[in-house]
């Protein structure tokens, strides 16, 4: 009798989890689908090669990537925690799911020090060499531009992905020692899938980061919402 109380409660728990991750999954896709397809739209119609707007076109191409393999995920969790798409489907997903979240991160990391390089350097060298204080006043819009933009990615990071890595390390380190209870084990899962989960948060943040960041984006995007 405990026992199978012990299994109904655990199913019921299991059950309640799977329809929070799909609520959660839904919600991310419906709105990072058409941020970051706005995105690529904008993005591509600049005939800008600055590599600034190359790696921003790149960033939203790996964000929608990832966010239209989400509908997968969905199922799954919908399913109860059954996945329907074969053993193939399955390896691929999770590899796709790698590859696209490190080439956010690292097209993210790719602006940031561009930014630097690009800003940060030049305007050091020029008060090295003294130049005249108008020259400085024109770059510093230029300098507070990127100097928002790496605080954005950096905040994106630290929510998105951070807890991720963390939590992996934690699993790993744990799971090699194998001393662990069946709480703990569970525990560690649990914490597993949800940072799991918040790396796609990235697919809503970034958008908000390309409407502080780039101007056709920005009107772009208040031209289809704000039409009188």
């Amino acid at each position: 009798m405990n026992t199978s109380e012990g299994e109904t409660q655990s199913f019921s728990d299991s059950h309640h989890e799977n329809i929070i991750f799909a609520t959660f999954y839904i919600l991310i896709f419906l709105i990072a689908v058409p941020g970051n397809a706005l995105a690529l739209w904008a993005f591509f119609r600049q005939h800008s090669t600055s590599p600034s707007k190359v790696f921003l076109r790149h960033l939203s191409v790996a964000d929608l990537s990832y966010i239209l393999m989400l509908p997968m995920r969905i199922v799954y969790h919908l399913s109860d925690s059954h996945w329907p798409f074969g053993h193939v489907v399955c390896r691929l997903a999770g590899f796709l799911f790698y590859l696209n979240m490190y080439c956010s991160l690292y097209l993210m990391s790719f602006i940031s020090l561009h930014r630097f390089l690009a800003v940060v350097l030049p305007i050091t060298s020029q008060s090295v060499r003294k130049v005249l204080y108008a020259k400085q006043k024109e770059e510093r819009p230029v300098k507070t531009k990127a100097i928002r933009m790496i605080v954005l990615i950096v905040m994106n990071f630290l929510f998105a992905f951070v807890p991720y890595h963390v939590s992996r390390v934690v699993y790993i380190e744990m799971h090699m020692h194998g001393n662990l209870t069946a709480a703990s084990h569970e525990s560690l899962g649990r914490a597993n899938r949800i940072t799991s989960a918040l790396t796609c948060v990235s697919g809503v943040l970034d958008p908000v980061m390309y409407f502080f960041l780039n101007r056709v984006y920005r009107d772009t995007l208040l031209q289809l919402f704000c039409k009188p």
